[in-house]
């Protein structure tokens, strides 16, 4: 079926989608984490999110056979379409390709050669369906960079993760590296059934927001430190710590003290603010950065 305003195929209709695929032989692969968004309502929810302040574009990661997208480019906003998949890059051609507002790239979000496209990140935003498989991998890289703002789809117990408080068990290292870089909010849930194929959880739509400009050296510290903080996260933080950066426990001690942490606490009971005087503490000390040594796999 067609939509009946730009004449294009319905791409948030299941039947039309699986026309479409079956058409370009590009069956969805579990291994590429392809569940693609079929529900109008929450694709319209994430546009108007996305274009809630001006942009000059946006940026979509993973943008499979093209259903948001679509709704992107019927919003007429300029679109940059990353998508690592032959078959699903042939789709979104096919239906789509002839818009003036859409350029699609062969390239992996995650390596980042896609950036130099974008002239000013402070003026454009960065929308995605992430792929379950490499969520983890595609924050640690999307987060830090400057968008004015980016709205993705996560795992629900991933979104819980990003926005948890101290004290939660949900929280970890990527909550704090998150809380460094960006503020961030959980705009909806999502049902298995908003997608093809129905994936076999629940997902979530995160808003986040840039914090000011980060220091490359503290951010790298910081992210060494909560690192060996989440490493063994059962541990307390001063046997955590000890274990994940090689220091004598003596010397740990004497870094929890001067930066005012509590060595008996667990990783996640600490706020940003007490990772950032551990991180900078640890700098003033040591007078170096220190590695995080993971803990050995279990037997």
């Amino acid at each position: 079926m067609t939509d009946p305003e730009s004449g294009r195929p319905d791409l948030t209709r299941i039947a039309t989608l699986r026309g479409l695929l079956a058409a370009a032989d590009a069956r969805p692969l579990r291994r590429l984490g392809q569940n693609f968004l079929v529900d109008a309502n929450v694709r319209d929810a994430i546009v108007r999110a996305v274009l809630s302040d001006p942009v000059d574009g946006v940026v979509e990661v993973g943008s499979g056979p093209g259903g948001l997208t679509q709704g992107l480019v019927d919003a007429g906003v300029r679109v940059l379409a990353l998508e690592v998949d032959p078959r699903m890059r042939a789709v979104l051609q096919d239906v789509l390709g002839g818009a003036a507002n859409l350029t699609v790239v062969a390239n992996d979000a995650r390596d980042l050669a896609w950036l130099p496209w974008v002239e000013d990140p402070g003026r454009w935003a960065l929308v995605g369906n992430l792929p379950y498989a490499v969520t983890s991998e595609l924050l640690t890289r999307l987060v830090p960079l400057p968008f004015s703002r980016q709205v993705l789809m996560v795992q629900r117990e991933v979104a819980q993760r990003l926005v948890a408080a101290p004290g939660s068990r949900a929280r970890g290292a990527i909550t704090v590296f998150r809380e460094y870089h960006a503020s961030a909010r959980i705009l909806m849930r999502v049902a298995p059934g908003s997608f093809y194929p129905r994936p076999g959880v629940e997902s979530a739509v995160v808003e986040l927001r840039p914090r000011a400009e980060s220091d490359p050296r503290e951010a790298g510290q910081l992210r060494q430190v909560v690192r060996a903080a989440f490493g063994q996260r059962r541990k307390t933080l001063r046997r955590a710590l000890a274990g994940g950066l090689a220091l004598p426990g003596a010397r740990v001690e004497a870094w929890l003290d001067r930066a005012q942490v509590d060595g008996g606490l667990r990783a996640e009971e600490l706020a940003l603010e007490d990772f950032l005087r551990l991180a900078r503490t640890m700098t003033e000390l040591e007078g170096r950065s220190c590695s995080f040594t993971p803990p050995p796999a279990a037997p």
